[in-house]
């Protein structure tokens, strides 16, 4: 490009994504909308010839990245831009799939791809900022579903085959609007607005497979979903400094989902088993959410920092148990030395979330419990507090220590969460050994607490859950400074710990449940030597140890549960070194 005329870029990136290689599947066709069996159903697993027909079932995906961009400034206060980018993603992603009682893992393909354009204008003058853009996202999935052999006995004459769908295509299109100006010096003004309209046509796929069960897509109200969402996000801020040292800050937002699509009734198919007596409807939620933020920070004598503010945030929803909550929190925040060579900062904030009446959703069968509180929408009691401390005890140490902690209180939730606790401790120490190397410690220990109470008999709690949840890290960094400063080495060890448990109680009589745990322990070494005033070679070796137990996992093969043809994946368990070599030029 030309510096005030125009600029062209270009970009192609790939990024391989690898969830699990350690399952097999009988299934035959895998990458394909049909799975097929190399053997009939059976009873349980146990009974299935799995020894003689697995094979591997990795799973995992390719994203793929082109995009390009041109901005032209045809006159100084003008520029104009064009954005253009393709994703695309290639692989296999697990999938949970059922009959009634049974159940399968299956391997469905990912066939996807996501374009999107955004052409804007920028103007800019003195005081006055403004732009205006235009923005489209068009997402295709070529594999819109995927058909299944049923490994086990039908239940039910017919229920030999499934079928699932899988993400629909759809478009978004959004025009948006951005603004700002500055009336006095001491006074800035801004906002933006945006409205967009998302739409999904994809047709459905056939309600059954079971021909036994006189269903067809000619019984369904339409043939696709014909869905439509139309969306508005808005927002002022300002910003006004009224004396030297004080600043105030204001906002106000407002962001709107407006959901235009039809509502019909469905019939209610069970896994392709039976035909429920009721159908279901879709339900087109909306809602609506204003933010007001008011805040003040002031810089006193003494480097004293004190700064304040209250949020307010109303949501609206529809088609749930709460039409409306209200939520308020203040906060304040203040920092000053202690010495010449220490700094105290203190932060608390404090928040209650209100709502209407909690009822229940009359479309919604067979209803829930009506003592059931969702923790997005209960009432809420927030508070946490905070405190920094940075020290100095040599010219060439410096020390600094931090601590958090959280308190959500739910107590009018007869059933669902109850509380939450969540503490943070760190430390960092840093050493100048001399202007050419230094020194670097830290850890970090997190720890949350939460207890839920449920009902196992549609009436009130009679069991509990309390969740523990422990994460500690250790890090180690040096970074040395050689030949003048043309070369630079870099080094970094850390070591990661984090477990969690889960307590129920009344206790039953089975065992309960295991804990899960990761280990984490990773080195890294970076170089970086200066050739020339416009060449760097830079190279870098990355070891990483990583060991994982989840007993979701631990142990499972393909037939170890009777009822599930599992894909017998198991927790990461792995070593990896990653070497890299890399040349910039700066032009």
């Amino acid at each position: 490009g030309q510096d005030g005329v125009f600029k062209l870029q270009f970009g192609y990136s790939e990024l391989p994504h690898r969830l699990y290689d350690t399952g097999v599947t009988p299934f035959e066709g895998v990458g394909g909308s049909r799975l097929t069996l190399p053997f009939g159903p059976a009873a349980t697993t146990g009974a299935m010839p799995l020894a003689t027909t697995q094979q591997a079932a990795d799973a995992g995906f390719d994203r793929k990245r082109i995009e390009a961009a041109a901005t032209l400034q045809a006159v100084p206060e003008w520029s104009w831009r064009v954005n253009v980018r393709r994703d695309k993603r290639d692989g296999l992603q697990r999938m949970g799939a059922s009959f009634f009682s049974t159940s399968s893992q299956l391997l469905v393909p990912i066939d996807q791809a996501t374009d999107e354009i955004e052409a804007s204008g920028a103007y800019q003058s003195g005081t006055l900022r403004a732009g205006l853009g235009w923005q489209l996202s068009r997402f295709r999935n070529r594999a819109g579903s995927v058909t299944w052999d049923n490994p086990f006995t039908p239940v039910v004459a017919g229920a030999t085959q499934g079928q699932l769908a899988l993400a629909p295509s759809n478009d978004f299109h959004q025009v948006w609007a951005v603004a700002g100006w500055d009336p006095l010096p001491e006074l800035q003004l801004s906002g933006e607005v945006a409205a967009g309209t998302m739409t999904q046509d994809a047709p459905f796929v056939d309600p059954t497979l079971n021909g036994t069960l006189g269903v067809t897509a000619a019984e369904l109200p339409q043939a696709s979903l014909q869905g439509k969402v139309n969306t508005f996000n808005g927002s002022l801020r300002a910003t006004a400094t009224p004396m030297a040292g004080l600043r105030l800050n204001a906002s106000v937002a407002h962001d709107a989902r407006d959901n235009r699509t039809p509502s019909n009734a469905y019939p209610a198919l069970a896994t392709d088993m039976f035909v429920g007596a009721t159908e279901r409807t879709n339900l087109p939620y909306d809602f609506k959410q204003d933010r007001l933020k008011v805040s003040a920070d002031w810089r006193g004598p003494a480097k004293l920092n004190l700064a304040g503010g209250v949020n307010w945030d109303r949501r609206e929803r529809s088609y749930q148990e709460v039409v409306d909550t209200n939520e308020t929190t203040l906060w304040a925040r203040g920092s000053r030395p202690l010495g010449a060579d220490t700094a105290l900062e203190l932060k608390w904030a404090h928040g209650e979330r209100h709502h209407s009446t909690y009822g229940t959703v009359i479309q919604i069968s067979p209803p829930e419990n009506p003592l059931l509180r969702k923790y997005n929408l209960a009432d809420r009691t927030r508070d946490s507090v905070g405190a920094r401390l940075d020290l100095k005890p040599t010219e060439i140490a410096s020390v600094t220590l931090n601590a958090d902690w959280a308190y959500d209180d739910y107590d009018r939730s007869p059933i669902g969460l109850t509380d939450s606790r969540t503490m943070d401790l760190g430390l960092d120490v840093g050493v100048a050994v001399s202007d050419d190397l230094q020194l670097r410690a830290y850890t970090q220990l997190e720890r949350i607490r939460s207890r839920q109470a449920g009902s196992a008999f549609f009436a009130g709690p009679d069991w509990r859950a309390d969740s523990r949840d422990d994460t500690n890290l250790l890090g180690l960094g040096l970074r040395q400074n050689l030949l003048n400063g043309k070369l630079t080495l870099d080094g970094d060890l850390t070591f990661a710990r984090s477990t969690s448990r889960v307590a129920v109680a009344p206790g039953s009589a089975t065992d309960p449940f295991p804990t899960a745990s990761t280990t984490q322990d990773s080195l890294r070494l970076q170089a970086a030597w200066q050739v020339q005033t416009r060449v760097t070679l830079t190279g870098s070796w990355w070891y990483e140890r990583y060991v994982s137990r989840d007993w979701h996992l631990d142990g499972v093969g393909p037939g170890t549960v009777s009822n599930l043809l599992a894909l017998g994946d198991q927790p990461a368990r792995y070593h990896v070194n990653v070497v890299r070599l890399a040349m910039r030029y700066s032009f």
